[in-house]
């Protein structure tokens, strides 16, 4: 159907996020292309809350340029992908392979040879925790988490490079192999 030489990726993002797609646009190489679908979620980012994108995702993925290859889809939302947990890319369907942020990482982490990290969030502590139980799940020592305590993923996208560097370096602990930063939403910074 296509007539292009471009290869395309799919990119499903929460209905509230209001930084991923240009973030994740300026990572794409050339001669890719970025097509985006977004899906409900209500916040507050809580696990229930989280879990719920799941049966969404299949849907979300067939939206995505319909008919049209993809190479790949994402699914933005790290917190949600922690809670869904490997089930994630069955949830999806087999439209393309698919990845997403907790798993990523997890794969980075292995790939790195890391074992201990530490955890910053912009999340709730709670919601903190589902992440740091999902790493923990796969083997990944968390030896200090930080929560900013934030309910609200469109918060979490307004929050300042100066915000965000200061709890990141709160976060970073002299144990940790490697400093995670969590949470798609989080804006970008040079």
């Amino acid at each position: 159907m296509t007539r292009d030489a471009l290869t395309r990726f799919g990119l499903i993002a929460l209905a509230t996020d209001m930084t991923i797609e240009a973030d994740a646009a300026r990572l794409m190489p050339h001669g890719t292309r970025l097509h985006v679908t977004r899906i409900a979620f209500d916040n507050p980012t809580t696990e229930a809350n989280l879990r719920a994108t799941g049966p969404r995702l299949a849907e979300a993925a067939n939206l995505i340029v319909p008919g049209v290859p993809l190479a790949g889809i994402a699914f933005g939302c790290t917190s949600a992908s922690a809670v869904l947990g490997e089930g994630l890319e069955a949830l999806t369907g087999d439209r393309a392979p698919v990845t997403a942020p907790a798993g990523a990482a997890l794969r980075g982490f292995a790939a790195l040879g890391v074992s201990r990290v530490a955890l910053m969030t912009p999340y709730l502590a709670l919601t903190t925790a589902l992440v740091a139980d999902r790493f923990a799940a796969q083997g990944i020592d968390v030896v200090r988490s930080v929560s900013m305590g934030h309910a609200d993923d469109r918060e979490m996208a307004l929050l300042s490079p100066p915000e965000i560097t200061e709890m990141a370096l709160a976060a970073d602990h002299p144990d940790a192999q490697a400093l995670f930063l969590s949470c798609t939403a989080l804006p970008r910074w040079s």
